[in-house]
């Protein structure tokens, strides 16, 4: 095969087989690479080639097939972008998912372009992605841990790199699992981890390589990078962005109070508490690579009963059962409901949907107690959490 000269590509594709525990580099195809544009386009072709369309979505014959971009690991802004592919079990369909973070940059850096994952390891590993130096190694250690404290511990193993991990949610292939690249990027929503739980992979770790990224022409990139720039800058909304992320932009929903009732068949509009001010204080920024917004977060809540706990979102949202007595109290409670989701790795947007709909057949009868293992499900927080919980660990 031809050697790979297109700028922006590393020009290499990894294919690891858990069940074998082996590993092989493969040169991109250049005529692939032209045809199916960019990350997306690449994934996508080869999930068609490679993923058999009977494959059950928890088999080991599905794949999970991990792909970055031309931009990826250039100076273009919003370049870092991580593309995923496989079956994912909520539905059986084939979606590829997005995320922020650094995994994309650092995956280029060692050379890869794409890594495609197959088979089920007998016992629970983690992919290390460095070079050349490709390993399996034993997670025993991990599994069991949520997605912050397994990025945690991995950072400290191999820091600079990114990381792709599944939490509880993910290890007991729960169909609404999701997780994140690091602590920030959403990533699989729909049961991403669930597919890496039921091939005994508890993360994927890209360690900063020694390989730089070729562009065909550096000047007439750094005009275009240049003019992109000048414009994000001049966004009347960044300063707002900055500020409060994308919080900012919805804010004004969130005083509205709308709750949904009913299995989401009526909304409600109760007067919320407005936790603005309080989330300006909390949050800080984060960014991921090349991205002149940062509209990750940060969040250590600097007042109530929550004050001190940190965590990380790709962007706060008001949600749960978000009552209380004033807005230190609110603002507490969407704090913690919003962790607890990121930790376990459930997509709360999901989760949200499933309990209003498991409350709704309550109320109507449809089911009991018996259904619900002794949990009446009444509309308070500290049932929404225990229902988590309950959710994560199936």
């Amino acid at each position: 095969m031809a050697e790979m000269q297109l700028g922006g590509y590393a020009g290499s594709i990894l294919h690891v087989d858990l069940t074998s525990g082996t590993a092989v580099k493969e040169p991109l195809d250049p005529e692939m690479a032209k045809t199916f544009i960019g990350g997306w386009g690449i994934t996508n072709k080869l999930a068609y080639d490679l993923i058999p369309p009977d494959a059950e979505p928890l088999s080991p014959e599905n794949r999970v097939i991990i792909g970055t971009g031309p931009f990826s690991g250039t100076i273009v802004p919003g370049s870092a972008e991580l593309l995923v592919t496989s079956r994912f079990p909520l539905n059986g369909a084939y979606p590829t998912s997005c995320g922020g973070g650094h995994f994309a940059l650092m995956l280029k850096t060692s050379g890869y372009d794409s890594v495609v994952i197959t088979g089920r390891s007998s016992t629970p590993v983690y992919l290390r992605i460095c070079d050349d130096d490709v390993q399996l190694s034993d997670a025993q250690d991990l599994w069991g841990r949520d997605v912050f404290e397994t990025v945690d511990t991995l950072r400290q193993r191999y820091e600079p790199c990114s990381i792709i991990p599944i939490g509880p949610a993910g290890e007991n292939l729960v169909s609404i699992s999701v997780t994140s690249i690091d602590k920030g990027g959403t990533l699989g929503s729909g049961g991403l981890p669930a597919v890496m739980g039921s091939k005994n992979l508890k993360a994927v770790v890209a360690v900063q390589g020694t390989k730089g990224i070729r562009v065909a022409n550096r000047v007439k990139l750094q005009r275009l990078v240049d003019g992109m720039l000048q414009r994000i800058m001049e966004y009347r909304l960044r300063p707002t962005l900055l500020e409060l992320g994308f919080f900012g932009m919805t804010a004004a929903w969130t005083q509205l109070g709308a709750r949904i009732t009913d299995n989401a068949s009526r909304i409600e509009l109760v007067p919320a508490p407005d936790v603005k001010d309080m989330h300006y204080r909390s949050r800080r920024p984060l960014a991921c690579a090349g991205c002149p917004t940062a509209d990750k977060e940060f969040i250590r809540p600097q007042e109530g009963r929550r004050s001190g706990m940190t965590t990380y979102a790709t962007h706060y949202s008001a949600m749960g059962d978000s009552s209380g007595t004033d807005a230190s109290e609110a603002y507490a409670r969407s704090v913690e409901f919003l962790d607890a989701a990121n930790r376990y790795g459930i997509c709360l947007f999901s989760f949200g949907m499933v309990r209003e709909f498991a409350s709704y057949l309550y109320e109507k009868g449809i089911i009991t107690r018996e259904d619900t293992g002794g949990t009446e499900l009444t509309d308070d927080f500290e049932t929404t959490m225990k229902l988590m919980r309950m959710t994560a660990y199936g």
